[in-house]
């Protein structure tokens, strides 16, 4: 192509972004609104829309057209999938209505605002800061509005996907690539619109697996230690399968042994691995305090293989005391509880771990096995997907005796690492193979390798071209480790002086310095209002029924009873950084963003380890604005 018509080609891409945004401001009842629910929820519609669609665009032989449709269709695909969340208005695990955080994602998010208001980290997001830190950054520069950080997130997403899809196209022929394309969107919409570790995890790691495919052949070139050194940050953003590591090192100097500097290469990627937790630790210290502990989650996991497998929350059914203590201490004892049931009982550490190759490989289990996040509609349907996705694994595991050898090594060294550390992830402890998700790509490349070798003779890769030209991938993985590792260092706020309270608060009463941000609130009208429900706005039966979902009563329970129409947010008090949701009364929203003052009541919680991690709740009687944003 022409420079040209390669620049006539460019300047379509705002267009890309202009349909992006009409799909997610679309508030219209009009067909499309069923299109994006299902492309969040549904299965059937979605499968077919996204493999022909695709299909077809992969086919394309001009590179830059190609290109321009494949960013619009995977940025269409992600922009439906988040308006679908905002329509339907569900509660997700760690999401009211599609738009308040709740659990991890409240964590997240609040220590977000704690950093920018001048406080650490809390212990739960200081042991895996690097999602919260990237957090901060979005909350700065958006003005913490919620649905404008998810849009944000939805969008790096799509991009990381994009770039990935493009580097595996030169591998696969379109039939293999459309069905990569499938499986990461399929994984990743479970988390657009979430503030979850997930989201980073898949970013880094879906740009460090291509650059992996991309460079396997270059080990001298910087491309191929900058991949080892993403994937190594996605598996610390969100811990997985750490054994994938010392096994892409053993596949390093096996495919290099005739090379004199083969310890060399091996000692460069162990330094970029090693490099990612360095930088994992510094920022564990920077963000919470000296005696946060890294990956500390793993001893509740470790705890739940010593009891059999019973899951990573057995600890709090058998031992709700030691919840009183804070987390570092917790962390200490159960540590010595596990050691003690692994010392009592082996047999039953030994049973916990096999267990979980049984979830891993027993589609029976719908949330649980390798592909359950290829959930449909029907048994049947679910049972023939799942059936085709594991003959298309077996078929791709033997199709890489007739690959290129490096290649082929690669896979399976990689998916060795990934088997080994199945008992250490257990599947059984998160639904559809969240914690999966830094070598997400690996695993789905294994059926998209038997697609390509059955169908390699109707359709083979599309050759491609090197071109001088600025690659893009680079400058965007570039924009997400400033994001992540620099700019947070710079943005952390003063506290909030507490001589601004100005309302008297009655004696039941709290006063709180709270932040109201556009665009993060959920609001709940009666139902004799006529509209449309879409987020932020709701009828009370719509948000009741989606409310009932969770099941901290003490958190639940109080919301149900208030009538409407109120306001509910989620945010601290600046006071002194307590992670608080405030429940407004009245119709009268608040529209003007600002800090406000507030007079509220707070709604006890009992003593259950359960709620230990949720934001107390307050009911607001009373506020006013000190300043406008």
């Amino acid at each position: 192509m022409k420079k040209s018509s390669q620049k006539q080609v460019l300047w379509i891409y705002p267009v890309s972004l202009i349909l992006s945004f009409l799909v997610l401001y679309d508030r219209s009842p009009s067909i499309l609104r069923q299109l994006y629910i299902q492309m969040r929820y549904g299965f059937s519609l979605s499968v077919v829309l996204i493999s022909v669609l695709s299909f077809l665009i992969l086919c394309i032989k001009k590179d830059h057209l190609k290109d321009l449709l494949l960013f619009t269709a995977i940025l269409l695909f992600f922009s439906m999938s988040l308006a679908g969340v905002w329509a339907g208005g569900k509660s997700e695990p760690t999401m009211i209505s599609g738009l308040i955080p709740i659990v991890d994602g409240e964590n997240y998010y609040t220590d977000a605002l704690r950093w920018l208001n001048g406080g650490p980290f809390s212990a739960y997001s200081a042991k895996r800061p690097i999602f919260t830190a990237f957090l901060t950054v979005l909350a700065k520069v958006f003005g913490q509005s919620i649905q404008i950080m998810q849009t944000l997130l939805m969008f790096l997403m799509a991009v990381a996907c994009f770039f990935a899809i493009k580097e595996i196209s030169k591998k696969l022929n379109p039939f293999g690539t459309a069905l990569f394309l499938l499986l990461v969107f399929f994984y990743a919409r479970q988390y657009i619109g979430c503030f979850l570790t997930e989201t980073i995890g898949l970013i880094l790691g879906l740009s460090g697996f291509a650059l992996l495919i991309a460079s396997k052949d270059d080990m001298d070139s910087w491309h191929f230690y900058l991949s080892i050194f993403l994937i190594t940050l996605a598996l610390v953003a969100r811990a997985g399968t750490f054994f994938l590591l010392p096994l892409l090192l053993i596949w390093i100097y096996k495919i290099q042994m005739k090379d004199r500097n083969r310890c060399k290469k091996v000692f460069l990627a162990f330094s970029c691995m090693l490099a990612a937790f360095l930088l994992n630790e510094l920022m564990i210290r920077h963000f919470g305090n000296s005696e946060n502990i890294p990956f500390s989650n793993f001893a509740y996991i470790l705890y739940g293989l010593a009891r059999g497998g019973s899951g990573w929350s057995q600890i709090m059914t058998d031992h709700p005391e030691i919840f009183i203590l804070d987390e570092n201490q917790v962390v200490k004892e159960i540590w010595s509880l596990t050691q003690q049931l692994i010392r009592r009982n082996p047999q039953n550490f030994i049973s916990g771990i096999f267990k979980q190759y049984i979830y891993l490989v027993d589609f029976s289990y719908q949330t649980k096995s390798v592909f359950s996040f290829m959930n449909s509609e029907t048994p049947l349907i679910f049972i023939t997907m799942q059936s085709l996705l594991y003959l298309a694994s077996l078929i791709g595991f033997f199709s890489l005796y007739r690959r290129e050898k490096n290649f082929a090594l690669l896979i399976l060294f990689s998916m060795v690492g990934i088997l080994i550390s199945v008992p250490f992830v257990p599947v059984q402890d998160t639904l559809y193979m969240r914690a999966y998700a830094a070598t997400i790509p690996f695993i789905i490349f294994i059926p998209c390798l038997g697609v390509d070798f059955i169908t390699k003779k109707i359709a083979s890769p599309i050759p491609f071209v090197e071109k001088e030209k600025t690659n893009y991938f680079y400058v965007f993985i570039e924009l997400i480790l400033i994001i992540t590792f620099i700019i947070p260092f710079f943005i952390h706020g003063k506290k909030i002086s507490s001589t601004t309270k100005e309302l008297d608060c009655e004696d039941n009463q709290e006063s709180i310095i709270f932040s109201m941000n556009k665009n993060s609130s959920i609001r709940v009208h009666p139902e004799s209002e006529f509209f449309l429900d879409r987020a932020p706005d709701f009828h009370w039966s719509r948000f009741y029924q989606n409310l009932r979902t969770y099941s901290f009563s003490d958190f639940v329970d109080p919301i149900s009873e208030f009538d409407p129409p109120f306001e509910l947010r989620v945010g601290i008090n600046l006071l002194n950084d307590e992670d608080i949701y405030v429940l407004f009364p009245g119709g009268d929203f608040i529209e003007e963003s600002g800090i406000y003052e507030l007079c509220a009541v707070k709604q006890q919680y009992s003593e259950s380890p359960w709620m230990r991690e949720l934001a107390k709740l307050y009911f607001v009687q009373d506020y006013q604005i000190l300043e406008k944003h």
